[in-house]
This record gives structure tokens, C-alpha cells and sequence, in this order.
């Protein structure tokens, strides 16, 4: 099991979503960043699967806990969050966290996944996930 994930886009319910290959959004503003747990071991892009699809969905045991943190070359702008599942009884893959205005989240950044599962701990590291613009006066 590799525990990777793929971060949805435009989410209304567990069968309404898209795909992307990244979230962005503007230094300053508030975002909802909803991401996919996957198994990266199974249903490779050398088989065939594009490369937003590929990876087989995981659904976590009951009672399982994200927590996220954000990862920036300036340690200072570094979070710890906790994801939550927006959908537990219908889809577990799916979690989700949220960002405020207040953190000074900015540039390029990685999201480092803890996945604890009772004794279990899956660990994985997003390279590139959040790509944060600064505001222009322009």
C-alpha cells in the first residue's frame, strides 16, 4: 500500500466532482482543500490510467484521522490541519481542510499526510500540492 492522494475540485456530493492536478487559489483568501485518498501502488499510469485517475481509491478503517500539514521553504509558514470526511457513510476516501485568510500560506507547497488508523500509521508527502498567488496591486 502506497498512500498517496488527488485533489478534487468543484465537490457537491460524493458522484459531483472533478479532478485536478493541483489546488490554487490567492495568498490572503480562505480555500477548501478536498482531497481523494488513493493506494499509488495500484492502477498505474503504465497501465493505461490517465494521470489524474490513476491510483485505486482507499477507504480508511472507521474511526480513522487525517491531519495535514503544510509544508513551505519558510518554516514559519508552516500549518498543522486536521481533514475531516465530508461524505463518512458515503464515500470515507474523500476528506477535506480548510485554509483561512489568516494563514500565510503563499508560493509552492507540499502537504505531508498522517493517516492514523488505530495502530496503523500510513504516512505520505504531496510534493507541489497548493500553488498560492501572491495579490496583485495591478
Amino acid at each position: 500500500m502506497l498512500l498517496s492522494s488527488r485533489f478534487l475540485d468543484n465537490v457537491s456530493s460524493v458522484n459531483s466532482f472533478d479532478f485536478v492536478d493541483k489546488v490554487e487559489f490567492f495568498s490572503g483568501d480562505q480555500a477548501t482543500v478536498t482531497l481523494q485518498l488513493i493506494d499509488a501502488s495500484l492502477d498505474k499510469e503504465n497501465a493505461g490510467f490517465r494521470p489524474l485517475t490513476a491510483g485505486r481509491r482507499f477507504v480508511p478503517a472507521s474511526g480513522a484521522t487525517l491531519q495535514v500539514i503544510l509544508k513551505n521553504l519558510d518554516d514559519a509558514k508552516t500549518y498543522t490541519k486536521v481533514a475531516s470526511q465530508p461524505f463518512p457513510t458515503t464515500d470515507p476516501s474523500i476528506w477535506q481542510f480548510s485554509i483561512s485568510a489568516a494563514d500565510a500560506v503563499s508560493g509552492t507547497v507540499s502537504l505531508q499526510l498522517t493517516l492514523t488508523e488505530g495502530a496503523v500509521i500510513r504516512r505520505s508527502l504531496i510534493k507541489a500540492a497548493l500553488r498560492v498567488y501572491p495579490i496583485s496591486s495591478v
